[in-house]
């Protein structure tokens, strides 16, 4: 049976039963169970000597955990959320404080020397080190504080070819620096997209790195998708309109956007200020129009913005 200790049946099969002896996904078989998911549920993490994509395998469980918790509140399994909720948290296992990032490591807990296996997949460490969607106010946190996170993503810039980096700019909307975001995401908008046969920056990946360009250029995107929150960025167009499958009207308009007026100044919902970086899929569903007033230079819209880390 798919349990937790308590003894509980979890909501979903993937969560908690490797399908071989190993205790990993079968050879050929990559989408019966997850990576590692023994030495996931054995150390806390999946161990760099014994699989490759170590690290990937554990920041993506954790992730993973996150959204069974959603599924098992919502079926009123309290203990069961409770429980996948808090090894959501297993990213943690992988901080090195000598470091100050998150590191492949070894099962009897030593830290992967960096001549050995990667640890990562989809990218390398600097794409990787900030993949931890589900809380990345929990991540700035372990990292030591808005300040020593900025610096990291400073010093680790993001390849926007590929998925593992695309959420990158959108970080500093979490650590009072939404401007920041603006910048990047119009200078990620232009480099290495084209309207040409070739006109990608990498693997598009049934759609995932167009689906960026389109959700970016639209003035917000799904760090979290399974959230129900969209950080907002830099609208690139000044109206976009969509007709909703409930019969209502989303609307985006930045009416002074342009290669100058790339950064926000204020913004409202339905008449109402918003102040913060933040969409949800509820306001987007309920129809209405999200206004952007845009200018040429840094403002402090959204800057007092910090999000919440999973409790």
């Amino acid at each position: 049976s798919n349990c937790h200790p308590s003894g509980h049946y979890l909501p979903t099969e993937n969560s908690e039963e490797p399908h071989n002896k190993w205790g990993d996904r079968a050879a050929g078989d990559p989408y019966t169970a997850r990576e590692g998911l023994t030495w996931y549920k054995k150390y806390g993490y999946v161990p760099n000597d014994l699989t490759a994509r170590s690290a990937s395998a554990t920041l993506e469980g954790a992730y993973d955990d996150w959204c069974v918790a959603q599924v098992a509140k919502a079926a009123g399994r309290s203990e069961d959320y409770r429980f996948m909720l808090e090894r959501s948290r297993n990213y943690r296992n992988l901080y090195n404080p000598t470091t100050g990032e998150l590191h492949p490591r070894n099962a009897d807990g030593s830290w992967a020397a960096p001549h050995e296996r990667a640890g990562w997949t989809e990218g390398g460490r600097k794409q990787n080190i900030f993949a931890v969607w589900h809380d990345i106010p929990g991540l700035i946190e372990l990292m030591g504080g808005p300040e020593k996170f900025r610096l990291k993503l400073d010093q680790n810039p993001a390849n926007m070819s590929n998925e593992p980096g695309e959420h990158w700019p959108y970080l500093y909307d979490y650590c009072g620096q939404p401007s920041e975001t603006q910048k990047l995401l119009r200078r990620g908008l232009s480099q290495g997209y084209a309207n040409t046969p070739a006109g990608l920056p990498g693997n598009d990946d049934c759609g995932q790195v167009s689906a960026w360009w389109l959700f970016t250029a639209m003035g917000f995107y799904p760090v979290h998708p399974a959230s129900g929150e969209y950080m907002i960025g830099s609208p690139l167009f000044p109206r976009v309109s969509f007709k909703l499958q409930n019969g209502k009207t989303f609307t985006v308009e930045a009416p002074n956007t342009s290669a100058e007026n790339l950064y926000i100044q204020s913004s409202s919902f339905n008449g109402e200020a918003l102040n913060k970086p933040v969409i949800t899929w509820a306001q987007i569903q309920a129809g209405g129009t999200l206004h952007f007033d845009m200018g040429n230079t840094p403002s402090a819209w959204g800057a007092d913005w910090s999000g919440k880390k999973v409790e």
